[in-house]
C-alpha cells in the first residue's frame, strides 16, 4: 500500500513544488501538478510553515491518496530498442576508436619513414 500526501489550500488550489530558485504560480488547480509527499512528517512541516508565515490566512489542508493496486507496464519493446541503440553506439565508438588509432599510426609511419629518408640524404663529411 502506497499513501502520499498533498496539501490544499482554503481556496481549493494544490501546492506546487517549483525547487530551488524555481518561478510560477505556488499554488495550481490541478492536482497532478501538486507536489506529493511520501512522509507524512515532511507534508506536516509544510502546512505548519504556511500556518506560522500566513497567520491571517485560514490554514491548508493536508490530504492522503492511498494506492493499493499496481498495474505492470510491459516495457521489453521499449528496452529491446534502447539496448540495440546502445549496442549501435558502442560500434560506432569502437569503429571511429580504431579509424583514429590507423591514422595516428599512419601518420607515425610517414614521420619515421621522412626522418630516414632525411638521415640517408645527410652528405657525409
Amino acid at each position: 500500500m502506497l499513501t502520499v500526501y498533498a496539501i490544499q489550500n482554503a481556496d481549493g488550489q494544490w501546492l506546487r513544488s517549483k525547487g530551488y530558485g524555481g518561478c510560477g504560480p505556488s499554488w495550481v488547480d490541478d492536482i497532478s501538478l501538486a507536489r506529493l509527499y511520501q512522509r507524512i512528517g515532511t507534508a506536516r512541516g509544510r502546512v505548519g510553515y504556511y500556518v506560522g508565515a500566513y497567520p491571517d490566512l485560514p490554514p491548508p489542508k493536508l490530504f492522503a491518496f492511498t494506492c493499493n493496486e499496481g498495474v505492470e507496464l510491459d516495457e521489453s519493446a521499449r528496452v529491446a530498442k534502447v539496448a540495440k541503440h546502445k549496442s549501435t553506439q558502442k560500434k560506432r565508438k569502437e569503429l571511429a576508436d580504431a579509424k583514429r588509432k590507423l591514422k595516428d599510426a599512419n601518420d607515425r609511419f610517414a614521420k619515421a619513414k621522412k626522418d630516414l629518408e632525411a638521415l640517408k640524404c645527410t652528405p657525409s663529411e
